[in-house]
């Protein structure tokens, strides 16, 4: 799909999960996380059938993106006009990881929030376009539909951008308690950080007293504070998050001085270490992306920490935007594939990591959206892993 991921940084163009003679796995002793004794315990298992639907909560907005035709000083000028093409989309990080979801096949239903305006009628004609469930979308009276405003240089590296997402903020816990059947019929949520910590909290202890499976995407740095209580950390499976956000989490956790000073260099040992500190706060697994260096997931085993680092793979990058929300809307579809007592398994995850990194790559290398072809290939990947399973 042709999105953006709003605030995110994460690069995923590069991620590969196939077998490589360099992949670590490594044992270390969590440490522990202030203020709390707890011992992080994956939800017990439950007997389902698959074929219930998932949900995806969170953003729904229509993109404004603008980018100047090449300018000979190599300078874009400010304070001035500048010739170039504007292109409007619909995205939102929720929105986004639902229709990769969609295109793959499986059921998803999406909760958020629009105006009763244009673009809110445009993104809800592009949920029935998708086959994305909208019933719960609520359309909000007197209020605008969120919109993302950015400006490129020529070459699509981002200049400015103003996000309106005040809208979010009347998706409340008393909204949420009025989708009880919804949730009765989910077995995977995939939640992004554009609501209130308030909201998050609530939801994903719904979520988790219903026995679903969370996932959860910071969606920036400074709202991935908004699920940094150990009481909210322990409602999520799997916890989704670039380099820069999981510093942040962990130096918000454990305070100033606790982490290292360049989450850009991060070596494999740091993000492991940061990440197990996230695992002892009560996140089951955590999946910390480093742009062309890959992905790593950690998790914990017998108390110990156990982590594997899938390495990167080339890709010819010509748009990097929304590669984070393509590669966590993939993990999310393979996931849906299994019942619930098999799919939080190491083979169901790692089957899981690969369908998301391909549905990233292949977001970054066009400009233009994925053709139905390209996602029937991978639609049929993921039918043959989990028929291999």
């Amino acid at each position: 799909p042709h999105v953006h991921s709003h605030d995110h940084h994460t690069h995923t163009a590069d991620f590969h999960s196939h077998p490589h003679p360099h992949q670590h796995e490594s044992a270390v002793a969590c440490p522990p996380v202030p203020g709390s004794h707890h011992t992080p315990v994956c939800p017990p298992l439950v007997l389902e059938s698959p074929v219930k639907r998932g949900m995806v909560i969170g953003g729904a907005v229509l993109d404004c993106i603008g980018r100047p035709f090449a300018i000979s000083s190599g300078t874009v000028p400010l304070y001035t006009s500048n010739p170039g093409n504007v292109r409007w989309s619909c995205g939102g990080v929720g929105r986004n990881m639902a229709e990769v979801i969609a295109r793959l096949g499986q059921p998803i239903q999406l909760l958020s929030a629009v105006g009763n305006d244009a673009a809110g009628r445009e993104i809800l004609r592009n949920c029935d376009e998708l086959g994305i469930g909208r019933s719960l979308v609520q359309v909000i009276e007197n209020s605008s539909t969120g919109v993302y405003h950015a400006t490129e240089d020529e070459k699509g590296n981002l200049l400015a951008a103003v996000a309106d997402m005040a809208i979010f903020d009347q998706i409340t816990p008393a909204f949420i308690d009025q989708c009880e059947n919804a949730f009765a019929e989910t077995s995977v949520i995939c939640v992004d950080c554009n609501l209130s910590h308030v909201t998050l909290a609530h939801l994903l202890t719904k979520a988790h007293s219903h026995g679903i499976t969370t996932v959860v995407n910071p969606v920036s740095v400074a709202k991935s504070e908004r699920v940094c209580d150990p009481n909210t950390l322990r409602n999520i499976d799997v916890l989704i998050l670039n380099i820069y956000e999981l510093f942040h989490m962990v130096e918000t956790l454990y305070g100033k001085g606790t982490v290292p000073s360049n989450p850009e260099n991060a070596s494999f040992e740091q993000v492991v270490d940061l990440g197990s500190r996230l695992v002892k706060a009560g996140v089951c697994h955590v999946l910390a992306t480093q742009g062309a260096k890959g992905l790593t997931h950690i998790t914990s085993s017998d108390t110990k920490i156990v982590a594997k680092h899938f390495p990167a793979l080339p890709a010819r990058v010509i748009n990097s935007n929304g590669c984070g929300d393509a590669l966590v809307g993939g993990f999310v579809a393979k996931l849906m594939c299994e019942t619930v007592e098999r799919r939080l398994s190491k083979a169901n995850l790692e089957a899981s990591i690969e369908i998301g990194l391909i549905a990233a790559k292949m977001t970054v290398e066009r400009e233009a959206q994925i053709s139905n072809d390209e996602f029937a290939a991978l639609k049929a990947k993921l039918r043959g892993i989990r028929s291999a399973l």
